[in-house]
């Protein structure tokens, strides 16, 4: 498990190693100052109760914990599990101290090509972002999506407004593993 920043944005990121009938997901995370906490959730394939001779796979997770100003925060991740899901057992959980540093880095930079323009999109891998456009600065249309970063986009000017924004967005959901088929 690791906190980094990047261009700008913090993530947590989580790799996981799990029978291949099993799979993590990242619930939303919430903070209250310096103070952010996250659940993550164990799943399990309908058809695989008790599971023994299962191949294993790794899996990496993410989840945007937001653009945070510099300074020390705790991360508090709770770890659902299927079989203790229930009272009295308390979720365990973990705590994560990481620092983000004061930084004049962008998610995105646009350099001038013969053709138009090249976005270059820093990032994570895991993460999934949109690259959106506008002429108004009020009406914004998806223009490309990616999963993992960095990654960069050229864009052709010709036929586009006198005046072209654009931006990038990390999108909060579909960021953490997709669901496996339960095994035959």
């Amino acid at each position: 498990m690791s906190v980094q920043t990047t261009g700008g944005i913090t993530y947590f990121t989580c790799t996981t190693t799990l029978p291949a009938c099993e799979w993590i997901e990242i619930g939303p995370v919430t903070r209250s100052g310096f103070n952010l906490t996250l659940t993550m959730y164990q799943k399990q394939g309908e058809f695989c109760a008790l599971c023994f001779d299962c191949p294993y796979h790794t899996d990496t997770n993410t989840a945007v914990l937001g653009s945070l100003p510099p300074g020390t925060y705790q991360l508090i991740i709770y770890m659902s599990d299927p079989l203790f899901d229930w009272d009295p057992f308390p979720l365990p959980h973990l705590i994560m101290w990481f620092e983000v540093p004061a930084s004049a880095d962008q998610t995105v930079t646009a350099t001038r090509t013969p053709a138009g323009l090249r976005l270059n999109v820093a990032g994570v891998t895991g993460a999934s972002y949109i690259v959106e456009s506008s002429s108004t600065l009020t009406n914004w249309t998806g223009i490309h999506t990616n999963t993992g970063a960095p990654f960069h986009l050229d864009v052709e000017q010709l036929g586009l407004a006198e005046h072209q924004f654009y931006r990038v967005r990390v999108l909060s959901d579909g960021i953490s593993a997709p669901a496996p088929a339960p095994p035959p």
